[in-house]
């Protein structure tokens, strides 16, 4: 049995040991690779008006709010309805300018470069501060910090940073004795796109730069270093923070930063995903941190689309490997799953039952789970079984020579509840590829026959799977 030890890799030569050259709904696990879960409608009430961004902020009780923004409004979930919590004036968010949240003790933060900072501590609807604008917040070391800020003193400035008044949000006023101030990162051209905290530190991203920020103390407050290459990320939501590093998209590649230097892990697929990726609408990309599953899903707007979030690749920071989850959705959200009795479950018969497997964290009492707005304004939860899937191996051949390919076996970890194989072969390596006979697996096998130089099989599948190697029972069958 091999190993798909390559996993999702299209840019790597298909001919490579445990290569995966194409895939739906796959997505790798430390054993192998996995039919990607579903979403789940959670019962909530449809959304409004479509989010410009949501968030999960979690106070210092442990408890959680769920905010989203739309252009002109804030809502808070409020059971299984969207309760309106904005000030009274509307709002000024877009595309361009799109909602960010944050956390500081028990103040939710909301900002777009559109209007001030909204403020909400402990419950209750958003007001205005005497702040800057900005378009990107974090919060690190007792400090609430903002990027590509607008305020009246120094206008509108894509480079500069503000930190506020040592543990307090509201005051924005610079002094030396409360420590609020502001400067600017210059060494290098372009935006802040986007800022995220690591540890007590902080790490600003511009579109090919990246800044290394530490507290320092008055009067600078704040030191930010650049960090050596030509590596940024494109927006805010292009980072993910994994707890112990940072993993984003940057113009060229993708990379993970663990507070040395950004190294690259895009190589199995970077040139595929870029050309697959709408250049156009990249700062549109957003991702999503399955924490249980050590996944980071990017979900993208493919050049084939019409700018939405409508591709995903996924990758598992554990094993190093791609997978392929293409989805079209409207904001990624974490979500509390507050668990179910007979009287709250979200189905009115059993045929409406989710697809959804009996130790799911969808069932468990205050579960945090990744979900999604999707583009019909409802939320789902990333926690139904996988309904389909398929998967395309690397080629089998070798050149000047016929091979008789007779039987595939698979190694499942988890057996779906159908699989079927199309087998594909050409005379010459690179040519176009002849679809043959399609083969339902039987016995644990699929039996096949075929006599051709070069040899590739795509398996599909239908409800749960988990796959870790593949045998293919091939032999030499006369020379070209």
């Amino acid at each position: 049995m091999t190993p798909f030890s390559a996993g999702f890799a299209p840019d790597l030569d298909p001919t490579t040991e445990g290569v995966i050259t194409d895939c739906t709904n796959i997505v790798p696990t430390v054993r192998g690779f996995e039919g990607a879960a579903q979403g789940v409608d959670v019962g909530m009430d449809l959304l409004p008006y479509a989010a410009l961004h949501a968030g999960l902020v979690v106070k210092l009780d442990a408890s959680s709010r769920l905010i989203a923004g739309t252009a002109t409004k804030l809502y808070e979930k409020s059971g299984t309805s969207w309760a309106d919590v904005s000030r009274t004036a509307a709002y000024n968010a877009s595309t361009t300018y799109p909602w960010r949240f944050a956390q500081f003790g028990d103040t939710t933060l909301a900002v777009n470069k559109g209007d001030v900072i909204q403020a909400s501590t402990t419950s209750g609807a958003f007001a205005d501060l005497t702040a800057p604008k900005a378009s990107v917040i974090t919060v690190a070391s007792g400090f609430v910090i903002l990027g590509n800020t607008l305020d009246a003193t120094y206008g509108d400035s894509f480079d500069r940073w503000w930190c506020s008044a040592y543990l307090d949000a509201t005051d924005w006023v610079p002094a030396i004795s409360t420590q609020c101030t502001t400067g600017r990162l210059v060494d290098s051209p372009g935006p802040i796109t986007g800022m995220k905290p690591f540890g007590y530190d902080v790490v600003a991203y511009k579109n090919n730069s990246m800044y290394y920020g530490r507290y320092s103390g008055p009067p600078g407050v704040w030191d930010f270093s650049l960090l050596p290459g030509n590596v940024g990320a494109v927006s805010q939501e292009a980072i993910a923070d994994i707890g112990t590093a940072h993993v984003f998209i940057g113009n060229n590649d993708i990379y993970l930063f663990d507070g040395s230097l950004p190294r690259p892990i895009g190589t199995p697929l970077r040139e595929w995903f870029f050309s697959d990726l709408d250049i156009a609408n990249k700062h549109k990309i957003t991702n999503a941190h399955d924490f249980v599953n050590s996944l980071v899903y990017f979900y993208y707007p493919r050049l084939s689309g019409t700018g939405e979030l409508d591709g995903c690749i996924v990758y598992n920071y554990k094993t190093n490997k791609w997978g392929l989850a293409h989805k079209e959705i409207g904001s990624v959200v974490e979500y509390i799953l507050g668990g179910y009795t007979w009287d709250t479950l979200p189905v009115t018969t059993w045929d409406s039952w989710p697809e959804v497997e009996y130790d799911s964290p969808f069932w468990i009492n205050t579960t945090k789970y990744i979900a999604f707005i999707g583009t019909d304004r409802k939320v789902y939860s990333m926690t139904g079984s996988s309904l389909t899937a398929s998967l395309t191996t690397g080629d089998y051949g070798v050149e000047n020579q016929y091979s008789l390919l007779s039987r595939i076996t698979l190694r499942y970890l988890r057996a779906p509840t159908t699989a079927t194989t199309t087998n594909y072969y050409q005379e010459v390596h690179g040519n176009t590829w002849t679809a043959d006979q399609t083969v339902t697996e039987s016995s644990g096998r699929f039996d096949l026959f075929r006599s051709a130089p070069w040899h590739r099989a795509k398996f599909d599948f239908t409800g749960t799977v988990e796959i870790a190697a593949i045998d293919a029972d091939i032999k030499p069958d006369g020379e070209l």
